[in-house]
């Protein structure tokens, strides 16, 4: 049995080398589609006995089937014999015309089929990931879980007065992290993991969360979707997913995964207002008290399944840092995924208490009595730029500051939808008329490149800073009490700010 690997920029190199340790396979190819391999990594796969080929991408065209990718590793290696079997591993989102016997994400599953894992949770999305995982992390604070995310590899202590261990700081959320997550705690003790994953899972989690799909943005140069990249997250032992995300992408599923689904849905009971949409979901808001620091929320559960087969009817109250309400929608995909992970709803409660957002990410900070709330992200888009806005709308004296750097991430910003976006909002005396909107044109301050060009496609002159530091003392010159800063940008490179 033979094996092709596809893709050693986005973790087929160590897929490639764990697997030359699990004699699962006689011999082992590996394509570098995008030829970024290094020399010394180049000599490594060599040392493991692993081969090499090194086509351009452009030629994917013109594989349609198992049999072009044999005659590919022929023209490299003529002794290689065509009428063996040959098993084919590439990411989810490669550009492939053809269905692989396995995505990273599932090898890793088999890769690691003998490791002794404690309680795994796994967590996607198209939003929401890397907080979720935050908030998550202090509800497992006491079983000092193994976590991975984007904002690196760590594992928390749990006792109070003492930081996470960091295992690496700049490290990716492809599957093939997982691997190299699990090695870096090695010498550890955890008792519990969680691992934030980009475009899918495993599958071997005891609890897979789904976030949302707010964003159904094409892969793979258009050949498929992010939902059906994350639908893998359905091979876990149990799933969370929002309520609406499930029934608009993956109601075909609903016969097939039985009582291993649970849902959640940010539609609620409000006294004042009435019901709010009709609600089927298993975990959702009561009333919500939204604050700046912290927003009370009263929970219901229904008919919520846990890994070790109870079923939760209760209704409690939790208190934490969300002040707007796609932060809220988060904190109950995290509530959903706890009760499930059969974690006490008194845990639950202090370690969402102990929450005070993503120094990073979303966060509260306060300069010269001035509130600053901070969303950095490099998974920014129009719908978070308008969800932070909305917030900013309904706060006394706010700026909003928005821009930040390229090349963060695959999907770049459309600058003139975020244009015509602010235009509608600080230059329209009618935006929302439902709302009682505190900006206009002087609330806004734009920065950083991206900043920059967005302010070229307004065809008008709003103020600009060309660092965020600048626009914050810009704002709080101009009487700002509240101050919104949306900057899209990678964790490593916020010392910047």
């Amino acid at each position: 049995m033979n094996a092709l690997v596809i893709d050693l920029t986005h973790g087929g190199l160590i897929i490639a080398l764990e697997l030359a340790k699990c004699d699962l396979y006689e011999n082992i190819w590996t394509w570098d589609i995008y030829n970024t391999s290094s020399k010394t990594q180049k000599d490594l796969l060599k040392k493991k006995g692993i081969k090499l080929v090194e086509n351009s991408i452009e030629i994917l065209s013109n594989i349609n089937d198992k049999n072009a990718l044999k005659s590919l590793i022929k023209s490299h290696y003529p002794s290689f014999n065509e009428n063996d079997d040959l098993t084919i591993i590439f990411p989810i989102h490669c550009p492939l015309n053809i269905k692989p016997d396995f995505t990273h994400h599932q090898i890793i599953k088999i890769i690691l089929k003998d490791w002794n894992n404690p309680l795994c949770i796994e967590v996607t999305g198209v939003k929401g990931k890397t907080s979720a995982v935050g908030m998550l992390k202090e509800i497992l604070a006491f079983k000092n879980p193994l976590v991975l995310s984007s904002l690196g590899a760590e594992i928390k202590s749990p006792e109070k007065s003492k930081s996470s261990t960091i295992l690496k700081k700049n490290i990716s959320i492809t599957p093939a992290s997982i691997i190299e997550t699990i090695q870096l705690a090695e010498n550890y003790d955890y008792a519990s993991c969680i691992f934030e994953t980009s475009l899918g899972a495993t599958g071997m989690a005891d609890v897979g969360l789904l976030t949302n799909i707010v964003e159904d943005y094409p892969i793979a140069r258009g050949i498929s979707k992010a939902s059906e990249a994350k639908k893998q997250i359905f091979d876990s032992s149990m799933v969370c997913c929002e309520y609406e995300t499930f029934y608009k992408y993956y109601s075909d599923l609903k016969n097939d995964l039985g009582n291993k689904l649970n849902t959640f849905s940010f539609n609620y009971y409000n006294k004042k207002i009435g019901i709010y949409g009709e609600n089927k979901s298993n975990l959702y808001p009561l009333n919500i008290n939204y604050g700046f620091k912290k927003s009370s929320i009263e929970i219901k559960a229904i008919n919520l399944r846990t890994i070790k087969g109870n079923v939760i009817n209760d209704r409690f109250t939790i208190e934490t840092f969300a002040p707007s309400p796609y932060q809220i929608k988060n904190v109950l995909a995290v509530i959903c995924c706890a009760l499930t992970s059969d974690i006490e709803i008194s845990q639950i409660q202090e370690g969402l208490g102990n929450f005070k957002g993503l120094e990073g990410r979303s966060s509260l900070k306060r300069i010269d009595n001035v509130n600053i709330i901070e969303e950095i992200n490099p998974g920014i888009n129009i719908k978070a730029i308008e969800n932070a806005l909305n917030l900013a709308g309904n706060l006394n004296k706010a700026f909003v500051i928005l821009g930040g750097e390229y090349g963060i991430t695959c999907e770049e910003v459309n600058e003139k939808d975020v244009a015509n976006l602010l235009k509608k909002i600080f230059y329209s005396k009618n935006y929302d008329k439902n709302k009682s909107f505190n900006l206009n044109k002087s609330n806004l301050i734009l920065t950083g490149d991206l900043g920059k060009g967005i302010k070229e496609k307004m065809d008008l002159i709003p103020l600009y800073a060309s660092k965020p530091s600048q626009g914050v003392e810009m704002a709080i010159e101009r009487g700002a009490n509240n101050i919104i800063l949306i900057y899209r940008s990678n964790y490593a490179n916020l010392k910047k700010r």
